[in-house]
């Protein structure tokens, strides 16, 4: 039989072919496309929910960037405390997420702190005091309704940048020591009655007497005083407006020793 010889050209050339066959396989061929997204750990969020964000089905997989899907998914869904993005061959995307739990239904109206005036923003608030959409069930949450944002607590701890670092995609609104706060003040407030958080006199409620409570924005005042002093200065302040005839709309007991009261607001 006669020999045949390939020179380094022909083998070059078949290469190529070769190559250029595989490529077309894995970029239009169905057995390479993504069909269905694979997600495990949503316990609100909904399959619909990322495949909204992500739009992947039908792309070929090696089109698939591990990378960009986890910075999309981070963008578009605060309440994701962990993501994790894995590609196999032929097709499959798989994703394994964490979503926050929810403890505060953060409630914030445009008002001065005795009321709202029209427009309201709600928002959700885990325990290391991160913000995301309400979306789906979650059971009793305590329910404050805010005139504005703790101003200093706006970015926190995880929101600091070091020199030559990018700005977090996501950073704390509370710090988690002001969410330990709202949960046990939540053992004060009576039943049914939401915390109010007033710009101006920290945190409190609605009395159901008809007038604001407010006790400032710590459980413990920089001179240590408990909310449970406070609460005993509110009672006997209160017990005097009534023997006097006096119905306030407002008592403040932020400073333990200088409690006052308004009768109008």
């Amino acid at each position: 039989m006669p020999a045949v010889r390939i020179g380094w050209r022909g083998a070059s050339g078949i290469l190529v072919i070769l190559m250029s066959l595989s490529l077309y396989i894995l970029l239009y061929t169905p057995a390479f496309q993504v069909d269905v997204l694979e997600v495990e750990g949503l316990q609100r969020l909904t399959l619909e929910d990322i495949n909204s964000e992500l739009s992947i089905s039908g792309e070929s997989i090696v089109k698939v960037d591990p990378e960009n899907l986890y910075a999309e998914l981070q963008a578009a869904f605060p309440e994701l405390s962990s993501i994790q993005v894995k590609v196999y061959l032929p097709a499959k995307v798989k994703l394994e997420v964490v979503e926050r739990v929810p403890v505060i239904d953060w409630v914030q109206g445009s008002g001065d702190g005795d009321g709202y005036n029209g427009s309201t923003e709600e928002k959700w608030i885990d325990l290391e005091g991160y913000a995301f959409p309400p979306r789906g069930e979650a059971g009793s949450l305590i329910r404050v309704e805010a005139d504005g944002l703790l101003q200093s607590a706006a970015l926190g701890a995880a929101g600091k940048v070091e020199e030559g670092q990018s700005m977090p995609v996501h950073t704390p609104m509370l710090p988690p020591e002001m969410v330990s706060t709202l949960q046990a003040m939540g053992a004060y407030v009576p039943a049914g009655t939401p915390i109010l958080y007033s710009t101006e006199h920290g945190f409190g409620w609605q009395d159901p007497n008809g007038w604001r409570v407010y006790f400032g924005k710590s459980l413990v005042d920089a001179d240590g005083y408990s909310i449970s002093q406070k609460l005993l200065v509110y009672q006997h302040l209160q017990e005097n407006l009534a023997n006097q005839g006096i119905q306030p709309s407002l008592i403040s007991v932020e400073f333990l020793h200088a409690p006052f009261y308004r009768t109008e607001r």
